[in-house]
């Protein structure tokens, strides 16, 4: 349902989401996450958070308003979140969810890790 990555020669924690998601696949994405976001606070000078949404469909209400919760407990260890989406609606959703950091949506991965990597 997840996978996570950290990509130390760019300082970019990589994951990718997919399938209906449970409330359970929350919390164990936000467990496995964490140590993640640690690390590359650690050893990079920006903690970036690429995620390849795509074949990530809508999810449920419940669901929707956990990674609301996530993000409240866990935005602020991140400088900036990518997100590659495949539909408008599902965009709409994440904007809703993500907000705690600067986050932008995409429709290819390259724009989306051209925008993460940008100097501010």
């Amino acid at each position: 349902m997840f996978k996570i990555v950290f990509d130390d020669a760019k300082g970019i924690v990589r994951t990718t989401v997919e399938g209906f998601w449970t409330l359970a696949d929350v919390d164990s994405c936000a467990t496995e996450m964490r140590p993640y976001l640690v690390a590359a606070r650690r050893t990079a000078k920006r903690v970036l958070v690429l995620c390849d949404a795509r074949n990530f469909p809508v999810q449920s209400l419940q669901v929707a308003a956990a990674f609301r919760d996530m993000e409240l407990n866990m935005g602020a260890m991140r400088d900036r979140l990518a997100m590659v989406v495949s539909s408008a609606l599902l965009k709409m959703q994440g904007q809703r969810s993500f907000d705690a950091s600067p986050t932008a949506y995409f429709c290819s991965m390259d724009e989306a890790e051209a925008w993460l990597v940008l100097e501010d």
